[in-house]
């Protein structure tokens, strides 16, 4: 039977050896355990790592100022694993508070060829550039994430209410965004292989008060930036006016190519309808090879003429109108429109030149002249327009003799004196007269010349003449 002064030694030793493991645990929770903690994150993490250990329980442990790499700030992390389960180098789910990651600036750790150190990985209020990001990536196989910002930074440009999100298997992730730019609203889906990650086919639409636009892309990862490839752009434009020129039921169809900065488009340009106060072009198309950069806004460039076919075109003057059948329209220079300027060539002003036949003499002079001077056979030649479709310069000629009437000039010389018998006979020889040649030359602001050669009919006079049309003043003649 022990003592009682024995049972009292066997409970303090007990209770001393219980006081002993209990300080031993406590040593091991504050200065072993996180030594251990630290070396298998360490490990896992990669040497550049750098953290402090912050709280460790028996299922969790937390890791204070977490930074993988520069630009790459990851604050602070919650491991949803006791430091057993991180010793057998099991995945942990872990939370991530507060990460800062600046993609301009990050310099990614090299791979270690391990694998991933984490399972599923939850952010709470993180930030990529100006982007606050939040949800969910399973490293096991797929992604939910959400992001937005009221106004980011996409080059020299700033787009305003910024929402995008990036969901799915992560051989299928699917990346959507919207986001308005001067005015232009623009939503976007991706649809990529994050394991790969060597190109993204792209889904896009536009809107803008002017146009609209849709098209797809495949994005591919370059060294240095991204390159589109097999680009397909479809555009709609509303009506509207540039410059005193109306523009009606216009579509676009591109090809492009190129980096995110650099594109090159071919494609074509369909119009219903361009019309200004002197010229209505109908039926045109288009097709255009152009090169076009977007730093500070759209810069388009040709290197070749653009040549506009069209189905028709309406030439007005003097309050009548010339109808001309399948014009060809050939431009070379500079337009700028807002923002966006295109350069065809040359860097000059933009000149547009129509090339024109078959169009009616009577209709061309009897507009020109108010009815005063009409005629017969049809006209060859080009016309001059600048970027207002107003008429500056060219000339057409006739394709074949022809006849002549000016009836007005006539009327006007029969009442002149008698000393002027010279100039009555020429009247009367261009009242009813058959020409052999006959050209017309835009002249002045714009003015018309008229330049024939020629035999009257009641009169048979032979005449060589030049007449100022809009005026009809004889300004050179001679007789033979």
């Amino acid at each position: 039977m022990s003592s009682p002064g024995g049972n009292v030694r066997t409970v303090k030793i007990i209770v001393a050896s219980f006081v002993a493991f209990a300080a031993i645990g406590v040593l091991a929770f504050e200065y072993l355990l996180p030594i251990v903690v630290e070396h298998q994150v360490r490990n896992r993490l990669g040497p550049t790592a750098r953290f402090e250990v912050g709280a460790v329980a028996l299922d969790r442990v937390k890791l204070l100022d977490v930074s993988l790499a520069r630009g790459l700030e990851l604050g602070d992390i919650t491991i949803e694993a006791g430091p057993w389960q991180l010793f057998r180098g099991k995945r942990a789910d872990v939370v991530l508070s507060g990460s800062r990651i600046d993609s301009r600036a990050v310099t990614l750790p090299k791979p270690t060829g391990k694998d991933p150190p984490f399972g599923r990985v939850t952010i709470v209020d993180g930030m990529v550039d100006e982007l606050a990001i939040a949800g969910t990536i399973d490293l096991r196989g797929s992604v939910d994430l959400t992001a937005n910002a009221p106004a980011m930074h996409v080059g020299s440009r700033v787009v305003h209410d910024v929402a995008a999100t990036v969901r799915g298997p992560l051989n299928e992730l699917r990346a959507c965004a919207t986001g308005n730019f001067d005015g232009v609203q623009l939503d976007a889906c991706a649809e990529l292989d994050a394991r790969a990650r060597e190109h993204a086919d792209l889904v896009w639409a536009a809107t803008h008060d002017a146009w609209s636009a849709k098209g797809t892309a495949r994005l591919v990862r370059t060294p240095d930036s991204v390159a589109i490839e097999a680009g397909r752009v479809d555009a709609v434009l509303a009506e509207r006016t540039i410059g005193g020129v109306a523009i009606h039921d216009a579509t676009l169809h591109a090809e492009i190519a190129g980096s995110l900065d650099r594109v090159t488009a071919r494609g074509e340009l369909a119009v219903g309808e361009v019309t200004s106060e002197q010229v209505a072009v109908r039926g045109a198309t288009l097709p255009f090879a152009l090169s076009g950069s977007f730093d500070g806004g759209v810069k388009l460039r040709s290197e070749r003429e653009l040549v506009l076919t069209a189905a028709s075109a309406t030439l007005t003057t003097g309050g009548r109108s010339v109808r001309i059948a399948e014009p060809v329209l050939t431009g070379r220079g500079s337009y700028t429109a807002g923002n966006a300027v295109l350069s065809v060539v040359t860097d000059d002003p933009l000149r547009l030149v129509a090339k024109l036949r078959g169009v009616p003499v009577d209709g061309v002079l009897a507009a020109a002249s108010r009815d005063r001077v009409r005629g017969t056979g049809v006209l060859d030649g080009e016309l001059v327009f600048d970027e207002t479709l107003s008429l500056v310069a060219g000339g057409l000629a006739a394709r074949a003799p022809g006849r002549l009437h000016v009836g007005a000039l006539a009327q006007e010389q029969a009442q002149t004196d008698a000393a002027f018998a010279v100039h009555r006979r020429i009247a009367a020889a261009l009242s009813d007269f058959d020409y052999s040649q006959l050209t017309l030359k835009i002249v002045g602001a714009p003015g018309l010349r008229l330049s024939l050669r020629g035999r009257g009919r009641r009169v048979p006079q032979a005449l060589a003449i030049d007449v100022n049309v809009r005026g009809l003043l004889a300004q050179h003649e001679r007789t033979r």
